[in-house]
């Protein structure tokens, strides 16, 4: 009769365990659809007087601040330095704060392919939305950090600015002067770029990832990363040891004048190729995938494309 009672209570509080966590899930559930349903039913509009943008990341959110100015308020979703952009997750903020935008940017080629999935779940005939690989017109194969392609960076900035005079015509004036400043600020970086083509064209360099592919090619350098530690770091695959020891071969081949390394996807295999480097004399070169604190984009790339020519003269 003991045992019975104590089934029996066993079976009570299974029971009551069930219907709490069924009560739970019930609960998150709703707690979500009310998240989209609210980002559904929220049109954009302006706030304080300003245009509302979100960027996908702060490389475009810092441009389109620039060149907004006072009349616009920019959220970045991705703008950690310390987060890799690879294994970010949007959340319910982020879903709300597309869902008022205005203006939302977005890279393009599946780098921040959670912005496409937010935005089908709070469409809105009233909201802008820039796709950056569209502006540039590249192929669904090219790399998709384009913001290293500073001499097409241009087109991006007055694409934004011709969709804030169209959500904002009365600002007009002042969203063309900011343009042009934020041209004219970016120049420097683009001659830094020019100065190493002259110097330094056909300097054999090498990456961890192809993060700055582009600003290699526009600087004349030649890419001597072994294809298939490249192929295999491309398709997101941990490369093999026999890939990452083909990768040092290089290093120490004295074919590689710089390695360049992404900051921000830092892992064994990273500082492992990193001590080669270094150890084989080999320049070392930290590049990002978000504008740093403190920083504006062409600052940024400046101070990059500064630690480029000094590894190459080293």
């Amino acid at each position: 009769m003991r045992g019975f009672f104590i089934v029996l209570v066993m079976k009570k509080l299974s029971l009551r365990t069930t219907i709490i966590s069924i009560s739970a899930i019930i609960g998150s559930a709703a707690i979500i659809a009310g998240v989209v349903f609210a980002a559904q039913r929220t049109q954009p509009t302006s706030i304080n007087n300003k245009v509302q943008v979100v960027a996908g990341t702060n490389v475009w959110g810092d441009i389109a601040s620039q060149i907004g100015g006072e009349n616009v308020q920019v959220t970045s979703v991705l703008s950690d330095p310390e987060v890799d952009p690879h294994l970010f997750e949007a959340d319910a903020k982020t879903a709300s704060q597309i869902s008022s935008a205005q203006l939302v940017i977005i890279n393009g080629l599946d780098y921040d392919e959670f912005m496409q999935d937010l935005l089908k779940a709070a469409p809105s005939d009233n909201k802008t939305i820039l796709t950056v690989s569209d502006v540039l017109k590249v192929g669904a194969d090219a790399n998709p950090h384009l913001w290293y392609d500073l001499p097409r960076i241009n087109e991006v900035a007055t694409a934004i600015q011709d969709e804030l005079i169209k959500i904002d015509p009365a600002n007009t004036e002042k969203y063309q002067t900011n343009t042009k400043q934020f041209i004219s600020e970016l120049q420097p970086a683009i001659d830094k770029l020019t100065q190493i083509n002259k110097s330094y064209k056909g300097k054999g360099v090498a990456y961890t990832e192809r993060v700055a592919e582009y600003l290699l090619l526009d600087a004349g350098l030649v890419d001597k990363t072994p294809v298939d530690f490249a192929a295999a770091v491309e398709s997101g695959i941990e490369p093999s040891p026999q890939q990452v020891q083909s990768f040092q071969s290089a290093l120490t081949s004295g074919a590689v004048a710089v390695l360049l390394y992404n900051n921000q996807a830092v892992n064994d295999m990273t500082k492992q190729v990193q001590a080669t480097a270094e150890q084989s004399k080999v320049g070392v070169v930290g590049v990002g995938e978000t504008v740093p604190p403190g920083k504006s984009f062409q600052g940024w790339q400046l101070d990059q494309l500064n630690q480029l020519l000094v590894a190459l003269q080293k």
